[in-house]
């Protein structure tokens, strides 16, 4: 395995652990904690500090803008 085959391994195991979890923390510094305590964050050692954080918040984001739609369409189901 090439190093830039790792490195894309480590990003993918990453992301999946990420998206395992977003759903069940509150904020994006909820996230990155619980990420950084279960030693997920050591999967992006290749990141700056700031990287990692634009990382985290866009899969954040990416979650939530998803799910926005889908409970608005269910209220409005039921109003």
């Amino acid at each position: 395995m090439g190093m830039s085959s790792f490195v894309l391994t480590c990003e993918e195991v990453f992301i999946d652990e990420a998206r395992a979890v977003v759903g069940e923390c509150e904020c994006v510094d909820d996230l990155l904690k619980t990420l950084e305590e279960a030693g997920h964050m050591h999967l992006m050692i290749h990141y700056s500090d700031r990287e990692k954080l634009e990382f985290v918040d866009e899969i954040w984001n990416e979650y939530w803008s998803a799910i926005d739609p889908a409970l608005e369409a269910e209220e409005a189901r039921w109003s």
